[in-house]
Parts: C-alpha cells; sequence; structure tokens
C-alpha cells in the first residue's frame, strides 16, 4: 500500500517495492514447428536453460528475430504464443525457475507474385528491378527485400525510401502470394557533372554524368557536339593540355539507356 506523509512542499507518497525472486530460465519447449528445429529456435532467441528469464530478450526473440527468420523463407503470416509456467527452485530458496511452452504457427509459404514501382516518371522500371533482389515467382524473402531497398536508396535518384511507410504489400493467403508496389519520388537532376583525369597507358579519360531526366537525349547530343578532348602535349611541357573543339570521342555514347542517368567516358589515346 502506497504510505502518504505531509512535507512542507506538499504531500510525499512513498511507494514499497517488493522485487521478489530473481527467476530463472528452466525448459523451453517448442510446439508446432516443421521448417526449423527447436534447437535452431532457441539459438534464434539466444536463451538457453539457466539464463536470467529476460521478459524482454523473450519478446524480441519471438516477436522481431524468429519473425525475421522465418520471414527470410517466405513464412510472413508466422506467428507465437509462448506460455510461461512459474516454480520455485529446489535449489535455491532465493529463485525461481519459468518453463515456456512456446506454440508457432508457421503458415504457408508466399512467393513473390507482382512487383511494381509507383513515382518513377523517368527512370524505366528495369533500372530498380536490378537493384531487387527477389523476383517475380521466387520464394518472398522478406530480408532480401529490405536489402533491396537499400539498394535503391544508393543509387541517389530519389528522395529517401521507408521500407515501411513506401511499400504497399498485398497477400493473398489462399494462393500464399505477394504483390509490392514500391512508391519513388524522383529527386530533381538539373546539372551535368564532369570530372576525368590523365593516364600514361589511356590517355586522358572524362567521366560525364548527366543528371537532367527531362531533357534526356538532346542534352546527350548537345554535349556530344561540344565535347572538349584533352590530351598530353609532349611538343611542349609548359603546356599541360591541348584543347580540341568538336572532337569525337573514342568510346561511342551509349543512349539506349536514356531516360536513366546516363554516364560515359571520353577516352583519348595516342
Amino acid at each position: 500500500m502506497p504510505f502518504l506523509s505531509s512535507v512542507d512542499e506538499g504531500l510525499r507518497i512513498t511507494i514499497p517495492i517488493v522485487e521478489g525472486k530473481v527467476y530463472r530460465l528452466g525448459e523451453f519447449k517448442v510446439e508446432g514447428n516443421s521448417i526449423f528445429s527447436e534447437a535452431q529456435i532457441r539459438a534464434v532467441i539466444g536463451l538457453n536453460k539457466g539464463d536470467i528469464a529476460d521478459g524482454e530478450k523473450v519478446s524480441k526473440g519471438l516477436f522481431e528475430n524468429l519473425k525475421k527468420f522465418y520471414g527470410q523463407q517466405g513464412f510472413i503470416e508466422y506467428t507465437a504464443e509462448p506460455v510461461p509456467t512459474f516454480k520455485d527452485n529446489p535449489a535455491n530458496p532465493n529463485e525461481g525457475i519459468v518453463d515456456f511452452t512456446v506454440t508457432i504457427e508457421e503458415g504457408k509459404q508466399f512467393t513473390l507474385r507482382r512487383l511494381e514501382f509507383v513515382g518513377n516518371t523517368f527512370t524505366r522500371d528495369n533500372v530498380l528491378r536490378r537493384e531487387v533482389l527477389i523476383n517475380e515467382g521466387d520464394i518472398y524473402n522478406d530480408a532480401y527485400w529490405e536489402y533491396s531497398v537499400v539498394k535503391l536508396n544508393q543509387l541517389g535518384y530519389f528522395n529517401p525510401i521507408d521500407k515501411d511507410k513506401d511499400v504497399d504489400r498485398r497477400t493473398n493467403d489462399e494462393e500464399a502470394t505477394v504483390d509490392l508496389s514500391l512508391k519513388v519520388s524522383e529527386r530533381g537532376r538539373q546539372q551535368i557533372s564532369f570530372n576525368g583525369g590523365i593516364s600514361g597507358i589511356g590517355g586522358s579519360f572524362f567521366p560525364v554524368e548527366q543528371g537532367d531526366l527531362t531533357k534526356d537525349l538532346t542534352l546527350a547530343d548537345e554535349i556530344e557536339n561540344h565535347l572538349i578532348a584533352v590530351r598530353p602535349d609532349r611538343a611542349n611541357p609548359d603546356t599541360a593540355f591541348e584543347h580540341r573543339e568538336h572532337a569525337k570521342p573514342r568510346r561511342s555514347f551509349v543512349k539506349n539507356l536514356l531516360p536513366c542517368p546516363m554516364r560515359f567516358e571520353v577516352c583519348v589515346g595516342e
């Protein structure tokens, strides 16, 4: 019972706490599992017999770690129900033992039926699909999908993609299929960046990155017609480079990649 007392500043409430016994993990039984063995499930949860019965660790092991473990094999409807049983420890009256019986419902194994992208006005679907680690018809894998979103973010073409908020996941329980619709928002790309260097073997090279997707081929043609090729001028050591207007690159432009961001090199040999 709380204890109330008056003090100068007001009212003081004292709440006595009885900590009780420290409980350790006893038997840990798993029921309903067919995909993974009890030993594998124990390893994922990360608790062993005799460990302190940490409720937070048990909860995280069952509802986060084990859920991901099943999700990597397409069992995205996995659920678990732990039932604890508390008892005294005959070897130590200051401690108790808690046994767990965990009932698992694995559900069906799902496959990816459809993958689509929304909001990619200028970036083609195939550019996004090549970054995704699962294809339509594959066993659905949560871990692969999360890493695919990381890879899409690394492209730098879009505003940050949230793996939870920006994806619409629809499941068909009867057919055990998943449809994914990923919403992306393209960044403005109104710039062209040039950089390069000089190689004694291969001559000079100048990578050019075209970032304005709204001008695609028109801008690419303009760049190609106004390139400045650079090469070392051995005849005049005081002049580091010789500039030649309207030079044609030795390596042709790969225009069939447009309207995706285009990257090409201008190589000038001897």
